[in-house]
């Protein structure tokens, strides 16, 4: 009996002397990871694309009640891909991932003129976006100085649309006027990425391109004609902001 105490007493203490030191090492690892955190400010330029949908048919139809009267009116622009304009605040825990807050601005146009001895004619439409959205992004590798990473982030999407026209015809005095067709709404955006960032000297560059799925259904809207409101309410139509994009940052450690 008494040998079996002494055999479980020797069991015990060997255990005790193996696991301290691993015990140790893990709570200065932690302690290290706990020194390393810290709080990222970045400046966001880009570029994306737009679907924009339901928004692009409108405007063609509008194009095309003019054709329809024989004013052969072009597409100079057509909602393109254009710049992006951001900043994030992000919050490093390099043993597991980093978190943040991040808002952005972007926008598309369209236009159509058209001008001759008879009179002029000007439609022009905008699309603009305006995203708050949580991060979450997480390193594949850590080593040296570069960090390949994966980004994904989500959150609410402030849209506004606005078409415009105004028309002077000599032979089409029925037309002639101003109207505006303005709407805004809000919806829910998500974005994933991959990316790379380098760090050096305490600033973070870093590049990354991906997908944004967002789109605001059925806005509030309002027409003005001759600066009267003619009417009010929801409009049947989604403003789609899905596209791909494609972003560069600058960030510094605070």
């Amino acid at each position: 009996m008494k040998s079996n105490e002494k055999y479980l007493g020797f069991i015990f203490l060997w255990f005790v002397i193996w696991t301290t030191p691993l015990q140790a090492q893990k709570n200065v690892q932690l302690s290290e990871t706990a020194s390393r955190q810290s709080l990222n400010l970045q400046l966001n330029i880009g570029f994306n694309t737009f679907a924009v949908g339901d928004v692009e048919n409108l405007y063609q139809d509008i194009l095309q009640t003019y054709r329809a009267r024989n004013i052969p009116v072009p597409t100079q622009r057509e909602f393109p891909g254009n710049v992006l304009l951001g900043i994030e605040v992000m919050y490093d825990i390099p043993a597991l991932f980093n978190i943040g807050l991040a808002s952005y601005y972007t926008w598309s146009r369209a236009f159509s003129r058209y001008e001759d001895f008879s009179g002029k004619l000007d439609v022009n439409s905008k699309v603009s976006l305006l995203a708050l959205q949580a991060i979450l992004q997480k390193d594949l590798v850590r080593k040296g100085s570069w960090h390949p990473f994966v980004d994904i982030r989500g959150g609410l999407a402030y849209g506004w649309l606005e078409f415009t026209e105004d028309i002077r015809f000599n032979e089409l005095s029925e037309l002639n006027g101003s109207s505006i067709l303005s709407a805004n709404g809000v919806g829910f955006v998500v974005e994933g990425y991959l990316g790379a960032k380098y760090l050096a000297m305490g600033f973070d560059i870093s590049a990354q391109a991906g997908y944004r799925y967002g789109k605001i259904t059925e806005p509030d809207a309002e027409l003005k004609v001759d600066n009267q409101l003619q009417s009010s309410g929801k409009i049947a139509l989604d403003i789609n902001f899905s596209g791909l994009v494609v972003l560069l940052s600058v960030g510094k450690t605070l």
